[in-house]
């Protein structure tokens, strides 16, 4: 062992003493080829011959193996003697400590257990919601039945503000629309014909004599301060609800969310509601404009993101729509649908991650689920806001609606499904899938069964052929579209909030209980179809609706179940 360390001293020696007489020779022969500034090319030519010379002596390849085996060896000795004593070492210790080794193993699980738990995303829970509902002594007010909505297209009187500027009255003075008089004397804003149009559309819609309209609408006044006061009014009173009912102050929430699609002023509504109940300056606000009768799950996901980027937070949602100028008023069929169908409401939500909230809360957001098909022209206009030929503006539902709701709906089920069905159905679908695209085999293609995924249903109110459609499609009973039904006829469609007033009637009726699962499912314009799921916990068992008691729940909505196309 001490010969080599020798023999490597005595080889290195030599090379210093070599190198450094070689370095000496080297600057000789600068002073010997020492010229002037103009022959300094030779110089260098000098120095760079001295180092190849010195390396093409030297160190040679058989010099350079032998150097490297003898370093190699060195290594490999030293080394092999260091690792058998720490490894003896190792499990002398390994065998006199196993215990240690065991707590350690357990301190590391338990490390990487807290880490999971602290960097995981927060789960969003649904501390409570409540709704609109008009004052029992002020609720004549609002009320359209059937006689008032038929004396109200009759009396309404055709005004200019009702048309695009620069439409020219004499076109329509020629076609003959404006023949009718009101029994004022003065140009009616419907023919008879459309009136008897929208009266059949609202026989047949499913919508009850129970809903309302703004105030503002029956004294003929669609401006924009009728259009705040109704605003007002449903954003108002659906959060005097929900902070009376979870006993929360304004500046408890971090995280405001208006979604309204057809009415949105400057300052926004989320502002209205921020200059109304003195909200903190640090409350991140948004206002969702255009989403149509889906944003209500479009809302539901933007706060969930927020949520978890952002914990021991509480988000209030707003959900309604506004009624008072976007009343159309002209003579096109595909617009006048809309009168019939959709009618004043609004939802307060209150979300939460904060951990002192748990043991209150309803509900715990499982997923959610957005289907954009606007990429698609026939989509893109399904449900389209335009002026008609008279200049009138309103919202125009296309033929092709039915068409592309559908696939939007058969979209979002197929992303939803593989996040919420049990595996047993999974599989189902999977060998439906194989049979018919590797086998060849005819058929249609096996559609799973939602309802073992989800106990309770709510189904967006967008008229009943809707309900029919997904009653059909999912292979659902009469009670289990009870809620949708029962939503339509008594408040009609509320847009996007119709979803949380399908959510009371369920609780209404005491049929939540925890653990079961709740689906909520929204269509809008765009054409969009949104999904999300609730799982219920204990705290949703209780019912806390006194407020809903002016029109009972428990009348079953037996004539629009009955009512006939």
């Amino acid at each position: 062992a001490n010969l080599v360390p020798r023999a490597v001293q005595k080889v290195s020696t030599m090379l210093r003493t070599q190198s450094e007489k070689e370095l000496s020779e080297g600057s000789l022969i600068l002073k010997r080829h020492k010229r002037p500034s103009s022959d300094l090319d030779a110089i260098d030519l000098s120095v760079e011959q001295s180092l190849p010379d010195f390396a093409s002596q030297h160190v040679t390849p058989a010099s350079a193996l032998v150097l490297f085996a003898v370093f190699n060896a060195i290594f490999y000795a030293e080394r092999r003697a260091f690792f058998r004593h720490e490894l003896e070492a190792f499990f002398s210790n390994l065998r006199l400590e196993g215990f240690l080794v065991f707590q350690l193993t357990l301190l590391a699980a338990f490390a990487a257990l807290l880490y999971w738990y602290f960097t995981r995303p927060s789960a969003v829970y649904l501390l409570d919601y409540d709704l609109w509902q008009p004052k029992r002594e002020e609720e004549g007010k609002y009320i359209c039945s059937r006689e008032r909505l038929k004396a109200f297209l009759e009396n309404t009187r055709e005004t200019t503000a009702m048309r695009a500027p620069g439409f020219d009255r004499t076109k329509m003075a020629e076609s003959g629309l404006n023949k009718r008089l009101t029994p004022d004397g003065e140009p009616a804003a419907y023919t008879q014909e459309s009136i008897d149009f929208q009266m059949r559309i609202f026989e047949r819609n499913g919508v009850g004599d129970s809903g309302y309209f703004p105030e503002m609408l029956w004294a003929q006044s669609p401006n924009m301060a009728g259009a705040r006061h109704e605003a007002e009014t449903v954003m108002f009173g659906a959060i005097d609800n929900v902070l009376l009912k979870t006993k929360l102050t304004p500046k408890d929430f971090d995280i405001l969310i208006v979604n309204c699609s057809l009415f949105n002023p400057t300052p926004s509504l989320a502002t209205m509601i921020v200059n109304k109940y003195g909200m903190k300056s640090s409350i991140r606000s948004f206002n969702l404009s255009g989403m149509g009768c889906g944003a209500a799950p479009i809302a539901v996901d933007l706060a969930r993101d927020l949520l978890q980027s952002h914990p021991e937070k509480r988000a209030l949602l707003i959900s309604t729509e506004n009624i008072t100028q976007n009343f159309y008023f002209g003579q096109d069929r595909g617009m006048l649908i809309s009168n019939t169908l959709f009618r004043m409401g609004c939802s307060a939500v209150v979300l939460t991650n904060k951990r002192s909230d748990f043991w209150r809360c309803k509900y715990r957001l499982l997923h959610t689920v957005r289907t954009h098909l606007g990429s698609r022209p026939e989509a893109y206009r399904a449900v389209f806001e335009e002026e008609d030929s008279e200049g009138i503006r309103g919202v125009r539902l296309s033929k092709e609606l039915g068409k592309v709701a559908g696939e939007a709906i058969r979209k979002n089920l197929q992303s939803l499904g593989p996040k919420a069905l049990p595996v047993s159905e999974k599989l189902r679908y999977a060998w439906s899938m194989f049979c018919r695209r590797v086998l060849g085999v005819k058929g249609p293609a096996y559609v799973p069964n939602f309802k073992k995924a989800f106990q309770h249903f709510c189904i967006h109110t967008g008229g009943r052929g809707v309900i029919d459609k997904m009653e059909n499609t999912l292979s659902l009973t009469p009670d289990e579209v009870e809620p949708s039904r029962a939503t339509l006829y008594r408040w009609g469609n509320t847009s996007s909030s119709s979803v949380w007033y399908e959510l009371a009637f369920i609780e209404k009726k005491g049929r939540i209980r925890a653990g079961q699962r709740v689906w909520q499912i929204g269509f809008g314009s765009g054409f969009k179809c949104n999904s999300a799921v609730w799982e219920a916990l204990p705290a949703a068992e209780r019912i806390g609706f006194p407020h809903l008691d002016t029109q009972p729940w428990d009348e079953r909505p037996q004539s629009a179940n009955s009512t006939k196309a």
